[in-house]
């Protein structure tokens, strides 16, 4: 089962429903819990990957994220320009950006996860676009990333790089000073998360921030976004302080917590009309979400995190002409489970190996019988709290 904390995620047993007894196998309601059913069956359907497990609700998710094209708008006014709508668009304006002495976007990527951002933005349009069930393909072994539009995302990004879309020396450029750029006007842009707007205005508290969808074609009714779960909780099974931990996922999901968490993280609320003030920036986002034009972060849908991290060094190592796409992170050919288990790049190990991987895939799905209770039937004890990678909550 997939948790996530904001940018990162990563796997714990649960177990349990948390909504609906009918979305549970029709098992009884816990009287103690009389006020979780209502959400679990709101939350939005791009977030049932990551919330449930074979129609069940295993994970309270109060707060979304999603990644964009974040623009300055005092200085794209000053600089006499809109936000590209296209592709064609996109390389056009990063052009006449460059020519003007202020760069599109400021790319951070010395800080080796923002190297991911711009690549997901364009493969939620490039790949899922045409297949949404691309992710559960690469599970199967059905897909790969070599063989696959993410070598057409990659040659995008690359393509940005080489219209001149970013600052000099990304690579010496902070997350940090990234934000130093655009807040300031010393870019038009930052390519990020939701997250950023507020990091902007503690460093401009009178500037105008908003985000679009990164163009990745010239077909704008096509486009989507990445949005993921910003945060959420599970609920453990073997915990002492079950009254505390049913207490705090009944506020959490209230509108009143998801105000207080969301406020504070500057993420987008769960549930429609939970009564969270949304940054007018985050229009069209939370357009999006409502339209249901966006897919889960790419990497929320891997079995672990060496999949990503090969990928983000890949991707610096692309940056500092250290390597190349077919060389570096799409690579392998076996899709995730030749990321996972390969004797040397490209070449699967035997098939007793590839029968392993997909087991493990599978187990990294399974939600256990043992851990944490699910929020559609109320069979819930305890919550878990663990954050990071690995963090088990059985």
């Amino acid at each position: 089962m997939t948790l996530v904390d904001g940018r990162r995620s990563f796997r714990t047993k649960v177990s349990g429903c948390l909504g609906e007894p009918a979305a549970c196998g029709g098992r009884g309601r816990d009287p103690q819990l009389p006020h979780l059913r209502p959400w679990a069956a709101q939350l939005p359907d791009s977030f049932e990957t990551v919330a449930q497990y074979q129609g069940k609700t295993y994970n309270a998710l109060f707060g979304l994220n999603g990644i964009g094209a974040v623009h300055n708008d005092d200085a794209m006014k000053k600089a006499g320009l809109t936000a590209p709508g296209t592709w064609t668009d996109l390389l056009a304006f990063c052009k006449a950006a460059a020519a003007k002495g202020t760069p599109a976007y400021a790319l951070g990527i010395q800080d080796n996860w923002v190297t991911q951002l711009v690549l997901y933005a364009l493969v939620a349009t490039t790949v899922f676009g045409p297949d949404k069930d691309f992710a559960t393909k690469m599970a199967d072994g059905q897909a790969t990333f070599a063989n696959s539009p993410w070598t057409t995302a990659m040659a995008k990004y690359q393509e940005m790089s080489k219209a001149g879309c970013f600052q000099k020396n990304p690579l010496g450029t902070s997350y940090e000073a990234g934000q130093t750029l655009a807040a300031a006007g010393r870019t038009l842009g930052i390519v990020q998360g939701n997250w950023v707007i507020s990091l902007l205005k503690g460093k401009n508290a009178s500037g105008h921030f908003t985000m679009k969808a990164l163009p990745a074609t010239d077909d704008p009714a096509g486009f989507l976004m990445p949005a993921a779960a910003g945060a959420g909780y599970g609920v453990n099974a073997k915990a002492k302080n079950k009254d505390l931990a049913l207490k705090f996922i009944t506020f959490v999901m209230s509108p009143e917590g998801m105000k207080t968490f969301n406020e504070a993280q500057g993420s987008l609320p769960t549930l429609a009309g939970a009564g969270t003030p949304v940054d007018p920036g985050l229009a069209e986002l939370t357009t999006y979400v409502k339209d249901n034009k966006t897919v889960p972060f790419m990497d929320q849908l891997w079995p672990n995190a060496k999949v990503q991290q090969t990928m983000l060094s890949g991707l610096q190592e692309i940056f500092s002409n250290q390597s190349t796409p077919d060389k570096g992170p799409l690579r392998h050919g076996p899709g995730l489970q030749g990321q996972l288990l390969t004797s040397r790049p490209g070449r699967p190990r035997s098939g007793a190996a590839r029968d392993a991987a997909r087991n493990f895939l599978d187990r990294s799905r399974t939600v256990s019988r043992r851990g944490v209770s699910d929020f559609d039937s109320g069979q819930s004890v305890g919550a878990c709290f663990g954050r990071g990678y690995a963090v088990g909550c059985g």
